[in-house]
């Protein structure tokens, strides 16, 4: 077998991740480089790769070009983004460089990541297929809203400049604030992340349920890994209304004992680790389907005594 050879764009924080994927080909005898970029030397998730790459912003016209060098310089086999700005990009050319250069795109089509890329329109498909979502103001209606309400960007993540809002004056400034703004209504109950991956035949094959206990700049640092029968029957209802692929992960609020999806980000999410940590290892799933090799289905049914926290490392506390 050849090297799989892995690139992980924009590595940031992630240093779990990388330590992860690389057990993952150490258990598996698989021969392989992980290879990191990202548009900082100073990133801590590059200093945990095998090769250290510093690329251009997704932005630079230059950004294409040089990927493309650095896959054949690597002969690079998977492509993994985990950052909303770089989507886009990756799935407009995931034909084109996965027919070019021999090597998987972890990213669904183009049509599918901006669905999920601008909430408008999310909430738009969400609605027209009857699931359950929180309401979408009328942002021309704000004499007649009722309080609190929930303001974000249209194209934005990491919660920033999403606010709970409980005047008009508050909104107002908000305005000034928030590029393309949209406007909830405000629901408050516990928060779910369903870290999952999908096939190339659309079946779930991993999915994990993390109870978000706290966060930070938007991603859990604190969570139980657990599951929820109403949400993994949500789960299925919505991959077979979309065409996922790969990594992505889903976010739930439970609201009068029902679970609303409140977001669908087409990517590994931050707070992933804990799954892996948990059992539900979708690092696996990556090498699998580099390999084309088959997949063993796996949940976190039966965790709910699972726990953790996601610091500088993961650890986990407690056993079924």
């Amino acid at each position: 077998m050849n090297n799989i050879n892995i690139l992980i764009l924009s590595v940031g924080r992630r240093v779990e991740l990388i330590r992860a994927l690389r057990k993952t080909l150490q258990d598996g005898n698989v021969s392989g480089t992980i290879i990191g970029s990202d548009i900082s030397d100073l990133a801590p998730a590059l200093y945990d790769c095998d090769v250290k790459l510093k690329l251009p912003a997704v932005g630079d016209k230059k950004y294409l070009i040089e990927l493309e060098k650095v896959i054949d310089e690597y002969a690079i086999r998977a492509i993994i983004p985990t950052i909303d700005t770089e989507l886009s990009l990756l799935a407009e050319n995931k034909k084109r460089l996965e027919k070019n250069h021999d090597l998987t795109v972890f990213i669904s089509n183009p049509k599918t990541v901006e669905i999920f890329q601008d909430k408008k329109t999310m909430f738009g498909h969400l609605s027209n297929h009857q699931i359950l979502t929180p309401e979408v103001l009328n942002i021309n209606d704000r004499d007649s809203l009722k309080y609190p309400v929930f303001i974000k960007p249209s194209r934005g993540s990491s919660s920033i400049h999403a606010y709970q809002v409980h005047s008009p004056d508050e909104l107002m400034h908000l305005f000034d604030l928030i590029k393309e703004p949209i406007i909830q209504e405000y629901l408050s109950g516990n928060e779910y992340s369903v870290d999952l991956y999908i096939g190339k035949d659309h079946r779930i094959i991993s999915e994990s349920h993390r109870l978000r206990i706290k966060t930070r700049a938007g991603e859990i640092s604190i969570g139980q890994v657990t599951f929820v029968e109403a949400i993994h029957e949500a789960v299925k209802r919505i991959v077979k209304v979309f065409d996922f692929f790969g990594p992505l992960t889903m976010q739930f609020i439970e609201y009068n004992q029902k679970f609303y999806l409140i977001e669908i980000n087409p990517r590994l999410g931050g707070g992933v680790p804990m799954s892996i940590a948990a059992g539900i290892d979708i690092t696996k799933d990556i090498i699998h389907e580099t390999t084309s090799t088959d997949h063993t289905i796996k949940t976190s049914r039966g965790m709910t005594k699972k726990y953790a926290r996601f610091d500088q490392m993961v650890e986990v506390i407690g056993n079924d």
